[in-house]
């Protein structure tokens, strides 16, 4: 599925506009942020922690502000995907990020990174 995904252009408005209060009650507690925090990147961490003080790892609207994403939809997950192709002579590479439903509504649950 190629088209936009309301609830992750609403999020990505959000991290954009530093929104913490939108940010925090739209995710979970705890969050995964592979690029946030490099010593503990398969961890989870609180979303407040994430979102004060590592948005700028979370989300580069630099980089992939204005790019085309895929995103994948069920009843119970959402995942948003950009991909990058082969930069350098590095294998090309995803950030896809996640939300999970929960008491019918879908919330972040972090971002992660192939390879």
């Amino acid at each position: 599925m190629t088209e936009k995904n309301t609830i992750w252009e609403k999020f990505k408005t959000g991290i954009e506009n530093k929104d913490l209060i939108y940010l925090i009650s739209n995710s979970k507690d705890s969050i995964i942020c592979v690029d946030c925090i490099p010593s503990e990147n398969d961890k989870l961490q609180a979303s407040e922690l994430i979102f004060k003080n590592h948005l700028g790892k979370l989300y580069n609207p630099e980089l992939i502000g204005g790019m085309k994403y895929s995103n994948y939809k069920t009843d119970s997950i959402i995942r948003i995907s950009y991909s990058f192709g082969k930069l350098l002579g590095n294998e090309s590479s995803s950030t896809i990020y996640m939300f999970d439903k929960s008491d019918g509504k879908y919330l972040f649950t972090g971002m992660m990174t192939i390879p």
